[in-house]
């Protein structure tokens, strides 16, 4: 059995030397390799388990579980000769396991400092930076897939049985590397003007930078771990499988070769007038390859600007009880950019799994007007301190309106395309932040606590190709006018006399799954699945050497929906029944008693049957909840028991994470 664990090595070296009294030189270097072995079981791994279904019998023997075919008809084949024994055993797979990554990550940073006169500096800095990750999947003749794959392959031929896949152990390999070259330089300047009372800190700066990225990944059949071979496969030519059909041999080589360049300008400022009045603002412009061809869309400079008083420092705040009292405001443009996205049309070369033929799409099309994300973002912000530190926190108001955010979406079909990542909407978000941290008892015991609250609302407030149909309502798709993740459902109408799901029409009328609802103004809004008002109280209680830390979680407001019985994937697979199966309607009155529909006869109409069933106003409940997450226990040992094991602080630490939680799940 192939262990689970992660290995980590790292070194810093860093040296700074001074050359001469003005000029400096500073050289770095760190290097990281983590070794991790992932082989250990996932939820969905135990999903595959029938209730009360157990691996292995009194003597240790594995118990075949259902998968993919008939268990004695697998039996069957095997005894017929098919290459391998076919029975499935979650335990087996287990054991079985080998899949290992490694990843080494070097950087290496050198700049030089010449102090020049009057305040001013001049640095010049390169970053090198080296990332490469391996991951290797070793599948063995034990393992499930392999014996799958394989005997899946064969098939009476001639009054032979042929396999179109070789035996032996599939090996699968997985690389990729990046580097990074970043190029810098700044002209600083730190100093006070005319007086003392006149202070001001500027840096200047140009940076270049290139990211380049390669990745590779193959598979390997028949191989042998202990001699390195593999087996030379017709990737051209289909074989035989075991239904009959023709299949092919997928070639899974892939090569990626990505590179991007960028080039920024930027500059921050601080301006400070008696110790007490800042203005401070910067600004930067991203040259890169990643957006549009027109200067309109690559030239867009990104700024901020604030001022702040340190009122506690006037006269008048003598005698107030603040040690620290301090107003802030800031005002800035921010921009993002997703990388996933591109100017340009961009066509891709692929395989078909089917004929391992190659074959070109077109995986971007044209966006000659693409642009950055942008947000307009106002704070205003107070920070204070009461004399003995007794008391402090903050609070915060801002209002962030973004524009030209990118999404998917829905445009003329006769483009070539159903649907677009383009820059397609706009939304504001407004909330306030609030920290507040007591110091409650000093000496000889310490308790204190911080309280964290935050409330946030937002609404979408353009969309430039909207998509208002009942469908995009109730998948939550944005709309003008409403949050960006809103819940919309269907007004139940309880069951039919044949165990039917109904829903109300616009005019108050009970439909069944046979009608369509097509008119949004049949939906009822239900909130938000996102929480508006959310944060946390951390509670800390020191006594000597020891010190205990909680820390509680909530979040209020939001709400989901509570997942049903869906006969979709009932008629799919039955791996896991819901706990409503018993409770469904099954004969002519039960629609009184529950609102659980009926299994449906056919799957005629089945995918409106089920979103009746799914968005259903009375299958939404609240999702607010407060949640315990951390309890630590930690202890620091006596400095003169450390300093035998020539250590400078040895600590003791106990941590509990994920203790409970306190939710409800009532209906709306």
């Amino acid at each position: 059995m192939t262990q689970t664990g992660t290995e980590r090595f790292s070194a810093d070296l860093f040296q700074s030397t001074a050359l001469t009294k003005k000029l400096h030189l500073d050289m770095g270097l760190n290097f990281v390799m983590i070794n991790d072995a992932n082989n250990g079981l996932q939820l969905s791994d135990l999903n595959k388990l029938l209730p009360y279904q157990q691996l292995q019998d009194g003597n240790g023997n594995y118990i075949p579980q259902p998968q993919t075919f008939y268990q004695a008809d697998k039996d069957a084949l095997f005894k017929s000769g098919y290459p391998y024994d076919w029975s499935f055993n979650l335990l087996q797979e287990f054991r079985n396991k080998n899949n290992i990554t490694q990843n080494r990550n070097l950087t290496a940073v050198a700049g030089i400092t010449y102090l020049l006169p009057k305040g001013f500096s001049f640095n010049s800095s390169y970053q090198y930076e080296n990332y490469s990750s391996t991951n290797t999947v070793l599948e063995n003749e034990q393992s499930y897939n392999v014996r799958n794959q394989v005997n899946f392959s064969t098939a009476v031929k001639n009054g032979q049985l042929v396999s179109g896949l070789p035996k032996g152990s599939i090996y699968s390999l997985a690389e990729n590397h990046l580097q990074t070259h970043t190029f810098r330089n700044l002209l600083k300047f730190d100093n006070n003007i005319g007086s003392d009372d006149h202070n001001l800190s500027a840096i200047a700066g140009l940076e270049i930078r290139e990211v380049a990225g390669k990745s590779s990944s193959m598979v390997k059949y028949g191989y042998d771990p202990s001699t390195l071979q593999f087996a030379n496969l017709d990737y051209i030519n289909g074989y035989t499988n075991i239904l009959g059909t023709t299949s092919y041999i997928r070639d899974a080589t892939l090569f990626t070769d990505i590179k991007n360049r960028f080039v920024s300008v930027f500059s921050n400022a601080g301006y400070t007038y008696k110790d007490k009045y800042s203005l401070n603002a910067s600004a930067r412009l991203d040259k890169t390859n990643l957006f549009g061809s027109s200067d309109r869309y690559r030239n867009v400079w990104l700024w901020s600007s604030g001022v702040s008083w340190q009122v506690h420092k006037e006269t008048f705040m003598d005698n107030s009880p603040f040690a620290v009292l301090t107003l802030r405001a800031t005002y800035g443009i921010n921009g993002n950019v997703d990388k996933s996205t591109s100017p340009f049309l961009i066509a891709k070369v692929a395989k078909d799994a089917q004929t391992n033929l190659n074959y070109g799409y077109i995986s971007n099309p044209a966006n000659p007007l693409l642009r950055w994300e942008r947000t307009a973002v106002k704070n205003i912000g107070l920070d204070y301190v009461l004399t003995g530190a007794r008391l402090r926190g903050s609070i915060d108001y801002y209002d962030r309106t973004s524009t030209d955010l990118l999404g998917n979406a829905t445009v003329n079909g006769t483009y070539g395309f159903n649907s677009a990542y383009v820059n397609y909407a706009s939304m504001r978000n407004k909330g306030i932040d609030v920290a507040l941290t007591a110091l409650i008892v000093k000496r000889p015991v310490t308790f204190s606590t911080t309280l964290n609250y935050s409330y946030n609302s937002n609404k979408v407030l353009s969309v430039d190709f909207p998509n208002p149909t009942v469908g995009a309502y109730t998948a939550g798709i944005a709309q003008a006018g409403k949050p960006l993740n809103y819940l919309y459902s269907y007004r139940w109408a309880g069951l039919s006399s044949t165990g039917a799901p109904r829903v109300y029409d616009k005019d108050g009328n009970a439909v069944d799954y046979k009608k369509e609802m097509t008119n949004t103004s049949a939906l009822v809004y239900q909130g938000t699945i996102v929480p508006p008002h959310y944060g946390g109280l951390f509670l800390n209680l020191g006594y000597k050497a020891f010190a205990l830390s909680t820390g509680f979680t909530y979040k209020f407001g939001h709400h989901f929906r509570v997942p049903q019985l869906l006969y979709t994937r009932l008629f799919e697979s039955v791996n896991e029944v819901h706990k409503d199966w018993g409770n469904r309607w099954q004969k002519p009155g039960d629609e009184l008693l529950t609102n659980v529909a009926a299994m449906p006869s056919s799957q005629t109409g089945l995918s409106v049957y089920d979103n009746y069933i799914r968005n259903a106003d009375i299958h939404v409940a609240t999702a607010s909840n407060v949640r315990f997450n951390e309890l630590l226990l930690n202890y620091t040992v006596p400095k003169t028991f450390a300093g035998k094991l020539r250590a400078q602080q040895i600590t003791l630490t106990a941590q509990a994470r994920n203790l409970g939680c306190t939710s409800s799940t009532r209906k709306r």
